[in-house]
């Protein structure tokens, strides 16, 4: 496994825009728990964009399937913290789905890994 520092970097910018609009969006509503919403935005994304550009496994078949799960948690990030901005942050609601969802993608992204044969 080879963590690439270059895209780790470029993944940090690309969370941190997704962060600062999520935070806007909230802001903009009058929100109280916009810096809540933006610090989950960060996490969120990035435990899903950095395996997607930055990480690289040794096999090409668990590489391949370890970006697409990435790629579907990201896009259901996305989903979930942007209707969490436009619509309203319930705050034991938003920590709850997200860690769900963080503790999923981790599972899976830990059995991917973990697996040598594919």
């Amino acid at each position: 496994m080879k963590l690439k520092l270059f895209p780790t970097l470029l993944s940090l910018i690309i969370t941190a825009a997704f962060a600062y609009l999520a935070y806007y969006i909230a802001n903009s509503k009058g929100d109280e728990s916009d810096w809540l919403l933006a610090t989950g935005t960060e996490v969120c994304l990035l435990s899903a964009i950095l395996p997607l550009i930055a990480l690289r496994l040794d096999n090409d078949r668990q590489n391949v399937n370890m970006k697409v799960w990435s790629t579907i948690v990201l896009f259901l990030m996305l989903a979930v913290n942007l209707c969490f901005a436009i619509f309203g942050v319930a705050v034991p609601l938003y920590i709850v789905s997200v860690v769900l969802i963080l503790c999923v993608h981790f599972l899976v992204l830990w059995k991917l890994v973990e697996i040598k044969d594919v």
